[in-house]
This record gives structure tokens, C-alpha cells and sequence, in this order.
């Protein structure tokens, strides 16, 4: 069942593979429609910016993050894979917010429904493997949601 948001003027977090971008955003029928503020190259600022309470979102647009797993650091500076940078990203709002449920955020991913679900699997995998808090565990499964959109 799609969910209605209309959400104007949000921010959103463009995560791929070399490039971050903050984005302020108009939600409609669950798919971001999006102008890209000024592009953070600086792995700082982009993880700075989890702690921003007006962020709603993060936008994934590389399609290898649902399918090339591999085991990563995710306290690297900045972590090498996409799905480590998207933990890492996680895990940061988690620990600012101190795993308030109403500060979890949408992932959106480029990709198919099963491709989407594979992605929130390797997240929690890799959490497992960087031996993260129990508690962000739940805080993903329940505050975080993973939602697929079209390719453009």
C-alpha cells in the first residue's frame, strides 16, 4: 500500500559512492522530487549533518549498495563501502538523537522491493559485524524506513 506524504521544502541526504549532497526536497506519493543544494565533498560535513532534526531522508541512487557486500569499519573516516557510509550515517542520528524513535529516517533506494530489502539486510548485518549497540538494531527496524523508487 503506497503511503501519501506531501512534505514540502525537506531535507534529504544524497548518499552514492564518492559524492554526498544535501537536498531539500518535495515529497509526493512516497518518490522525492529534489533540488541539490551545494554539494558537500568533505566526509565531516555530510556526517555532521545527521544531527540536522529537520533531515526526513536519504537518497540512494547506486545500485551496487544492495548488492556488493563486503565487511566494513563503519568508524573509518569515511567508511569504505556505500552501505558502511550509510551505517555509519545511521549510526550517527542514532547516538545525537539518543535513539528517539521519532528521529528515525526514510532510505530511499533506487532499486526494486526485494533489492530495497536486501540493503536494509546488509545494514543490519553490518551492524552486526561492527558490533554496534543492540539498541540502534531496533531503532533501524523500527524508525528506519527502507523504501524502493523508480529509476528516473
Amino acid at each position: 500500500m503506497a503511503r501519501q506524504i506531501n512534505e514540502y521544502g525537506k531535507k534529504m541526504v544524497q548518499l552514492n559512492s564518492d559524492e554526498f549532497a544535501i537536498l531539500s526536497c518535495c515529497l509526493t506519493n512516497a518518490l522525492p522530487c529534489c533540488t541539490s543544494l551545494p554539494v558537500l565533498a568533505r566526509w565531516d560535513d555530510i556526517i555532521a549533518y545527521a544531527c540536522d532534526p529537520g533531515l526526513v531522508a536519504v537518497l540512494i541512487t547506486d545500485q551496487r549498495a544492495a548488492t556488493d557486500f563486503r565487511p566494513d569499519d563503519v568508524q573509518s573516516v569515511p567508511p569504505a563501502s556505500l552501505q558502511g557510509k550509510l551505517l555509519a550515517f545511521l549510526f550517527k542520528r542514532f547516538v545525537c538523537f539518543k535513539g528517539a524513535s521519532g528521529k528515525g529516517l526514510s532510505v530511499y533506494f533506487q532499486g526494486s522491493f526485494l533489492a530495497t530489502q536486501k540493503l536494509e539486510t546488509i545494514i543490519l548485518e553490518l551492524a552486526h559485524l561492527n558490533d554496534l549497540q543492540p539498541e540502534l538494531f531496533d531503532w533501524i527496524e523500527n524508525s528506519v524506513r527502507f523504501l524502493s523508487h523508480p529509476k528516473d
